[in-house]
């Protein structure tokens, strides 16, 4: 660098006073100059090679190392994040899938305890599978339920059987009568009379019945006179234990 500069200075000094750019001239050259004294300090204050190479065997510098400690922190930090994440999700799905699972069971064993019950199964195998079985299915455990078929034949019997105790009081009513009036046929009590209404009722029972609607042959029987009633009550004590037992599935 000092030999450019003295290059330089003897081109300035070589060139003639006549010369009009020289004023011009010598400002540029002027401003090489200085530039080049810039330069020159600029490298003066670069370390030399071999102190490199000994702060380079020497390791990491500080910020360097900070570089990397702030590195392995977030790299860290990453990880945890992304263990949780995975940690989270495969909880999430153990739980639904749980939930999955138990809705499945409870479908399948409803179904079960369904077909059984209008089998006359007994339900004691499914039932051994639950937890709390509900008091209406335990009934049924060792001795199957009545299936709809013999449901409705028990029906049969008990309306025969309401008809004739309705019209076996008629007639102990008439002859008590016969004593006091000729008139004792048009006297007889209501609640004891086999009428065309109570006819009505145990059809529309009937009918009740072939649909499932066990309430409503329930509260067509409730309508009919009360030795008639009286008659029916061990088949309608059969009935209601079915529908308990049915009103038990829908609620499970």
């Amino acid at each position: 660098m000092g030999g450019v500069l003295v290059v330089l200075v003897l081109i300035m000094a070589l060139r003639p006073a006549q010369n009009r750019a020289a004023g011009a001239d010598e400002a540029r050259l002027a401003q090489l100059a200085q530039r080049l004294e810039t330069i020159e300090g600029l490298v003066a204050r670069l370390p030399a090679s071999g102190t490199t190479g000994q702060a380079a065997a020497a390791g990491p510098s500080p910020l360097e190392q900070l570089l990397e400690s702030r590195f392995a922190q977030a790299e860290t930090e990453s990880n945890r994040r992304i263990d949780a994440r995975l940690s989270t999700s495969v909880a999430e799905l153990e739980r639904r899938f749980g939930q999955l699972e138990a809705r499945l069971l409870a479908r399948v064993t409803e179904e079960a305890l369904r077909n059984a019950l209008n089998a006359g199964r007994p339900l004691g195998p499914i039932l051994a599978i639950m937890p709390t079985p509900p008091a209406p299915l335990q009934r049924f455990a060792t001795v199957g339920a009545p299936t709809p078929a013999q449901l409705s034949q028990g029906f049969e019997e008990a309306a025969r059987a309401a008809r004739s105790a309705a019209h076996a009081r008629i007639g102990v009513v008439e002859t008590a009568w016969s004593h006091v009036s000729a008139m004792a046929s048009l006297r007889r009590a209501p609640q004891t009379q086999w009428s065309t209404a109570a006819e009505e009722e145990i059809n529309a029972a009937r009918v009740a019945l072939a649909a499932g609607d066990l309430a409503g042959v329930a509260q067509r029987i409730s309508r009919l006179p009360t030795v008639s009633q009286q008659a029916m009550a061990e088949w309608l004590t059969t009935l209601r234990s079915v529908a308990e037992a049915r009103s038990a599935l829908r609620a499970g």
